[in-house]
């Protein structure tokens, strides 16, 4: 349902024109499962995963390590999962293995140098759980941290935006993902926090980021819940100063997943899922947002046994093919009271709530 409604958005932008806003990534194509969560591999790990992209030489799509480590053995940070059907990417700062909160980056890489031109637009659907330090950045530096080899030299080109410390000094533009907070990114020399926009924990958020690289500065405008979207103005107007003035050029998306505001710990969780898009020109696009996993979903109506919302012929198909089983039927057979059996009590149900919808 996802990757139809996806497609259907992303055709009706480029029906628009060339300069469209386009999906990069929904993480539909990979795996969901750590299939065995008691050893130390994460099957599910976005950590060097993707397409590769031409930086010169190849790079992955997606890489990342905890603060100066290589990016070998960090799958535990960002980890694809499922939610009713729909893949998403988890991040986390709390390290799997030793239950430790620690600061770890993972890193989007778009393609070579100037891939954004000169005016270019990247587009975020997000949702935090509670509020956090979580930076998103943007910059034409690589995403390794030293070397991908443990025990070899480091690789002047895998240091980390190739210095190996200081993440936030080499970003051009940086806005917190941020939940339970008012809207928080850099503007020049200093970070500005914007009061009367407030960040909700646990809703779905839509971030797009203005990038002039032509001009050093970005824009920005959220969106909460599938509400209209509003640009986020700093205290001189709607353009935010980079901190970084030597880099004019974007090539990455760097979150780095940050552990600590003011001196306090918090145990972050940040769901991504679509980003999307448009390198040579600003654009105020979107694309359909998924189900939130923070959202219960509302019982099944009794009798709706392809959980369709309505109760009609095609419920009672499914019942007629499997009644009589006598164990181990689930609702998705007709058992619409859980005794593991399709029978007279089933269909009685079925027969009550006949015509009804939501």
């Amino acid at each position: 349902m996802k990757r139809i409604a996806l497609v259907l958005s992303v055709l009706a932008l480029c029906a628009l024109g060339a300069n469209a806003l386009t999906l990069y990534d929904d993480f539909e194509s990979y795996p969901n499962v750590d299939v065995d969560p008691a050893d130390t591999v994460y099957e599910n790990g976005i950590n060097m995963k993707g397409e590769t992209v031409d930086r010169g030489a190849p790079i992955e799509k997606w890489n990342s390590q905890v603060n100066n480590g290589n990016r070998l053995g960090n799958d535990q940070w960002s980890r694809v999962e499922e939610f009713q059907g729909n893949n998403y990417l988890i991040i986390t700062n709390r390290d799997q293995r030793s239950d430790a909160l620690s600061t770890c980056t993972t890193t989007c890489t778009f393609g070579d140098d100037g891939f954004f031109g000169a005016a270019g637009t990247l587009y975020v659907q997000y949702i935090a759980d509670t509020v956090n330090d979580v930076i998103v950045g943007t910059n034409g530096f690589e995403p390794g941290y030293f070397t991908d080899v443990v025990g070899q030299p480091a690789d002047p080109d895998n240091l980390y935006q190739g210095v190996g410390a200081a993440p936030y000094a080499r970003q051009g533009q940086i806005v917190r993902f941020g939940a339970d907070q008012p809207f928080y990114a850099r503007n020049g020399g200093a970070y500005e926090t914007v009061a009367t926009v407030q960040l909700p924990a646990e809703k779905w958020i839509e971030l797009w980021i203005d990038l002039d690289c032509a001009n050093l500065r970005s824009r920005y405008y959220v969106a909460i819940d599938g509400a209209a979207r509003q640009r986020v103005d700093n205290a001189g107007g709607e353009w935010w100063g980079w901190r970084n003035l030597v880099n004019d050029f974007a090539f990455n998306m760097m979150i780095n997943q940050g552990a600590t505001i003011a001196g306090q710990q918090y145990e972050t969780v940040v769901i991504v899922d679509n980003i999307a898009i448009n390198p040579t020109a600003f654009d105020n696009g979107s694309l359909p947002l998924g189900p939130n996993p923070y959202e219960e979903l509302p019982p099944p109506l009794p009798g709706d046994a392809n959980l369709d919302d309505v109760v009609n012929i095609n419920d009672f198909i499914i019942l007629k093919q499997n009644y009589g089983l006598a164990t181990g039927a689930t609702w998705g057979q007709g058992d619409f009271n859980a005794d593991g059996a399709v029978n007279i009590n089933d269909f009685i149900i079925l027969k009550q709530n006949y015509g009804t919808s939501r």
